[in-house]
């Protein structure tokens, strides 16, 4: 049997893993706030855009830049390391 009709699927995909959490569950739109893993997450990064988003940063976090999100009302924050 020759099936005439098909169908494609495309997606732009990624999986973001973290080992260490703090804080409990938290929910939000994905925001990804750098280029590359290479790059510091600043505090100019962290505008009110990202509200109660998860915001993906790159290889570290500024301590400027975590007191910011907290005050701006990120949800939560994926980094390298801080």
């Amino acid at each position: 049997m020759k099936l005439s009709k098909g169908v494609v699927v495309e997606t732009n995909a990624l999986f973001v893993q973290g080992i260490f959490g703090m804080g409990g569950e938290k929910h939000g739109m994905v925001k990804f706030l750098v280029e590359s893993l290479q790059e510091l997450l600043t505090d100019d990064e962290i505008t009110s855009e990202v509200v109660a988003c998860i915001v993906v940063g790159g290889s570290m976090v500024t301590p400027e830049a975590f007191r910011k999100a907290e005050q701006v009302g990120v949800s939560g924050a994926i980094v390298g390391g801080i």
